[in-house]
């Protein structure tokens, strides 16, 4: 069975920041496909990712 990976992917304003404590990934990125290709990139490929979105807006 495949490990599951929490990936979490916050929207700041216009820009979104991507974070997954067990790869030690944190960086800022332009869109949520941007955030999946470097997600994709440097996790193993037999990672099941869980998604964790949170949108926050400017008030």
């Amino acid at each position: 069975m495949a490990e599951k990976v929490k990936v979490e992917l916050k929207k700041e304003n216009d820009r979104f920041h991507l974070k997954c404590e067990a790869f030690g990934i944190e960086e800022y990125c332009v869109n949520e496909e941007e955030a999946e290709k470097i997600v994709k990139s440097k996790l193993p490929q037999d990672c099941q990712i869980e998604w964790v979105k949170e949108y926050m807006e400017k008030t």
